[in-house]
């Protein structure tokens, strides 16, 4: 486990002090990138480092990495790690999101739904004479894939009757 670790904060520093020079000119071409079961988030902010920008991972991006690649870029070893792990990427600005190909399509879906849709309204409805269940039932079939129903159902204590709602 020790010397796990070691190799692991060997590898780190070696990439950050020896390709800090590359910091500056970001195609400059890395001679050797070596990694040997690193987690992929270390993985990850190194080649930030390399490069002199924030590299996030969504909650999701797990595993280690094992690789040897020569004469590539940074962007080069994180688009190679990226399609290897079934990971992708989205720019903001100068940061990197990371995050697994099957959300990535969602999330796109769902920003560009609240930016070109209406705002988002939020409606609370007390019920007197009708069942939340029944009502529900019935709202659901006319929601965008944005919207959402929830029903709060209280029953009254037992030996109680309610009269007019809560």
């Amino acid at each position: 486990m020790k010397s796990k670790f070691f190799v692991i904060v060997l590898g780190i520093l070696w990439v950050s002090v020896f390709f800090s020079v590359f910091s500056q000119e970001q195609e400059e071409k890395i001679p050797v990138l070596t990694f040997k079961d690193t987690p992929i988030r270390e993985v990850f902010q190194s080649l930030g480092a390399v490069a002199g920008v924030n590299i996030v991972a969504s909650p999701e991006v797990s595993g280690t990495v094992t690789l040897q690649l020569k004469n590539v870029t940074w962007e080069e070893a994180l688009d190679i790690i990226l399609k290897t792990y079934g990971l992708g990427k989205e720019y903001i600005n100068n940061n990197i999101i990371i995050m697994p190909l099957k959300i990535l399509p969602e999330r796109r879906e769902l920003e560009s739904t609240v930016v070109q849709g209406e705002p988002l309204e939020t409606r609370i409805y007390r019920l007197k004479y009708l069942d939340a269940r029944d009502v529900k039932k019935v709202l659901e079939s006319q929601l965008t894939p944005k919207g959402k129903i929830t029903a709060l159902e209280i029953e009254p204590p037992k030996g109680w009757r309610a009269r007019g709602g809560f």
